[in-house]
């Protein structure tokens, strides 16, 4: 530690680190942060019930072989949680007699 002058004491502006003081660098790493979990949120809220809505039922009629509808696609980025309304699957069609 050096001293400047007599009884002078080193302050937190003093410490540099990478030629910035800390408390100059925290605001710019908080904002990077807020920023991807904001998106993250919105996403969470918005775009991932849209996509799983219009891929869905056509990814679940094709691989059940009947007509597949949902309503409302909800899901809560706090809880992780996915709530699918309105899941409606058509009766299996008949090929002919005697087939399953």
């Amino acid at each position: 530690m050096s001293r400047k002058g007599p009884g002078a004491r080193e302050g937190i502006g003093d410490r540099v680190a990478f030629g910035r003081p800390f408390a100059a660098r925290v605001p710019e790493r908080f904002d990077r942060r807020t920023g991807s979990r904001r998106f993250l949120l919105l996403f969470g809220y918005f775009g991932l019930p849209a996509i799983l809505e219009s891929v869905l039922p056509r990814t679940l009629s094709e691989t059940l072989h009947r007509k597949t509808t949902i309503r409302e696609i909800r899901f809560d980025p706090f809880k992780l949680s996915l709530s699918i309304l309105g899941l409606e699957i058509g009766s299996a069609k008949a090929k002919g007699p005697g087939s399953r």
